[in-house]
């Protein structure tokens, strides 16, 4: 009795005690240390646990947190690592990856270039780091398949710059001092920053945080580029940008049609408290409807009412004075005036007339000062013309070279091919032969009455003649012309194909399983990778080809991670991907590519990593959930991480540092420090934690004496 009274006068003295959730809270987020290995692990008891709690109550309070004559210095940086290391309770914070990966993540990002109509200035739109959790966590509608920021009408989770800097491009190749654009209110969130067509003005949208870290609603701005002085597009206040769809675009160099919130709208739609009756889902008439697992999804009236609340917009059209003055129906010539400017104007000078053009400007593509294409068109009538114009020859007169319907596709000429400048801009690709002769390269799908047949033609831009250097082979393959460059392969894939009357899908793991093996095979061939140490990962399809991988080519990998997957193939009952077999008519195939069937046989490490919201068609959060404890059913050494607030992508800066975290530990525990196959398979049920060390055999060719790839971390990845 006498043991059971001091355990309760204690515990009431320690309920007495002020307790400061935030210094207690802080060591949560700290950095771990210097990755370390050791041999022990702290006894994780019901005593331990308590008497750890009861320590940090008792230091917080400054008392002595502990029996006379110990110390209440923080703990050494052994225990520190062996806590860090254990990461085996539930109970834990976001964590952070190493240093230099952290310093990475928060690297100031480098600013969105946008270059003018004319390519003669650059605007650089700053930006912020990643976002904080906390922006993720404002609620938002979720109606047909749109995430909704009611209180801004747009798409919740935008993302958004933070300034605008003009500068010029001057003939050196170097860049003016910046000029930034000012007017808006300080702290503004600024999107959809468009040129005008004769690059004299920008239009962008601001919405500025209001109380409670709400953003406010999106209002229209345009700046003038020569002064950077920017104003609201409308006098009155009360009107207010409708982005959730579309935003607004340039119908002229002075017109905007704006996609507004209608003044008219009412208040927000109140969810009834009463249902008007039940959820019905009828297919009475024997339909054949055969729907993915989309989210979002209306649900009910209520949903449809909010879902015409936030999207329905009023549209509006805002000018500046042009040659017809913005009316179409007026008959005058010219209807539009194409102007240039050097791009350090001398002594005040005025841009000169390029061209004028009795049609709607329509743009134009450069290429140095004696080539330039400018466009014109007529929405009406669907003409479209194509001037050839030298900027810098006054002596030579514009001449039409493409005269024609827009409509009509079988008289297309293609379109002109573009190279990339050391400033990284991009004009037309410019050839000319040694009888001065000028040449570009036209890039056309080719239709034709049997179809489209890619080509590319060497066009004489003085003559209007042209040679056929390239054309599809329609009889083998379809296949047309992406870029000017040297061979590079980009992008290599692992097939999945079907020949005859054979699906691609039929035999998807076998030729999963051989492709990967090639790929495997040729690395390690080249002696960059060691045999036993490459990880397989992916995101979404990747992370189900992933799991696929483990279950039937254990022998080819260390571990695994996947993020945001979808492993039951019979959640996803009418086709997925390619796949346009429903899971009745296909049930071996599903059932055979669906590696939640296959958890059995995982039995090298895998990561699941998956957002809390998942919007993607069929990857429901559930489907990581469910396969982890198939996985864990087993007894698989694998992990499972759901990430709130988040979607199919990941976005909160704390989201992608723990990824990182998450995804450096593993590659670090279960591919780098593994020293051979045969410890390979043991590390994966062994709880111990040891340094590496250099096996006794040869390394391969490339690799270093301890075994290690020259190429670390996962190579498959």
């Amino acid at each position: 009795m006498s043991s059971v009274s001091t355990l309760h006068r204690a515990c009431l003295r320690l309920a007495l005690l002020p307790f400061p959730p935030l210094r207690a809270r802080a060591a949560t987020l700290r950095p771990p240390p210097p990755p370390r290995r050791y041999l022990h692990r702290p006894c994780r008891g019901i005593m331990s646990s308590a008497a750890s709690r009861l320590s940090h109550i008792a230091a917080a309070a400054g008392g002595s947190g502990g029996a006379a004559g110990e110390s209440n210095q923080p703990s050494t940086p052994a225990s520190a690592a062996a806590q860090d290391d254990d990461v085996s309770s539930g109970d834990m914070g976001y964590r952070l990856p190493p240093k230099e990966i952290q310093d990475i993540v928060d690297a100031p990002p480098l600013p969105v270039l946008s270059f003018s109509p004319n390519k003669d200035k650059i605007l650089f739109l700053k930006r912020r780091a990643l976002p904080p959790l906390s922006d993720l966590a404002k609620p938002e509608e979720k109606l047909a398949g749109v995430r909704i920021d009611g209180n801004s009408n747009t798409r919740s989770r935008t993302s958004f710059y933070t300034g605008i800097g003009i500068h010029k491009l001057l003939d050196n190749g170097t860049l003016s001092p910046e000029k930034a654009v000012h007017g808006y209110p300080e702290g503004a969130r600024i999107n959809f920053v468009t040129w005008s067509q004769d690059g004299r003005h920008l239009a962008f949208s601001v919405r500025v945080d209001e109380e409670d870290n709400k953003s406010g609603k999106l209002r229209v701005w345009v700046a003038d580029v020569e002064s950077g002085e920017a104003r609201p597009l409308f006098k009155s206040p009360e009107i207010y940008l409708n982005a959730i769809f579309d935003s607004f675009v340039w119908v002229n160099n002075c017109t905007l049609l704006v996609c507004t919130i209608p003044v008219t709208r009412g208040a927000l739609p109140q969810k009834p408290s009463v249902p008007s009756g039940p959820k019905i889902q009828s297919n009475e008439t024997k339909n054949v409807v055969q729907v993915r697992t989309f989210q979002d999804l209306l649900k009910d009236e209520y949903d449809a009412d909010l879902f015409d609340y936030y999207t329905t917009s009023q549209l509006i059209l805002a000018s500046v004075e042009t040659q017809d003055g913005g009316d179409a129906k007026v008959e005058v010539s010219p209807r539009d005036i194409v102007y240039m400017e050097n791009a350090e104007p001398i002594n005040g000078e005025h841009p000169e007339i390029l061209h004028k053009i009795d049609l709607r400007y329509a743009g134009t593509s450069w290429c140095d000062e004696s080539l330039a294409l400018v466009y014109e068109s007529w929405y009406k009538t669907r003409k479209t013309r194509t001037w050839v114009v030298s900027p810098d020859k006054k002596d030579i007169s514009p001449c039409i070279l493409f005269d024609r319907s827009s409509e009509d596709v079988y008289s297309d000429p293609g379109s002109p091919m573009m190279r990339r400048t050391a400033m990284g801009t991009y004009v037309i690709a410019k050839i000319k032969k040694e009888d001065g002769s000028t040449y570009i390269l036209l890039n056309g799908m080719g239709a034709t009455p049997e179809g489209n047949v890619p080509f590319l033609d060497l066009f004489d831009i003085n003559t209007g003649s042209k040679e056929r250097i390239w054309e599809s082979d329609k009889e083998i393959y379809y296949e047309s012309v992406v870029a000017l460059m040297f061979a590079v392969l980009s992008g290599p894939t692992i097939p999945i194909i079907g020949e005859g009357d054979e699906e691609a899908n039929d035999r998807y793991v076998e030729q999963l399983v051989a492709s990967a093996e090639a790929a495997v095979d040729e690395v390690v061939r080249r002696g960059v990778a060691h045999p036993d140490k490459i990880a397989i990962g992916g995101h979404s399809y990747g992370a189900f080809m992933t799991a696929n991988l483990l279950a039937h080519a254990p022998h080819l990998f260390s571990c695994g991670i996947a993020r945001s997957g979808a492993y039951n193939r019979t959640l996803t009952p009418f086709g997925f991907q390619n796949e346009d077999r429903t899971l009745w008519e296909a049930t071996s195939t599903y059932v055979e590519m669906s590696p939640f069937m296959s958890a059995n046989k995982i039995k090298k490490p895998i990561l699941l990593i998956h957002g809390e919201q998942d919007n993607n068609s069929g990857t429901l959060t559930m489907q990581s959930d469910r396969f982890f404890n198939a996985l864990k059913g087993h007894g698989a050494l694998s992990r499972l991480v759901i990430l709130p607030f988040e979607s199919h992508g990941y976005s909160a800066r704390e989201s992608i540092m723990h990824v990182l975290w998450e995804t450096d530990r593993w590659l670090q525990n279960y591919c780098v420090n593994v020293t051979s196959k045969a410890d390979s398979d043991s590390a994966a049920v062994s709880e111990s934690k040891t340094v590496a060390a250099s096996g006794g055999s040869a390394a391969p060719e490339g690799l270093s004496p301890e075994g290690h790839s020259c190429v670390p971390r996962s190579l498959l990845w």
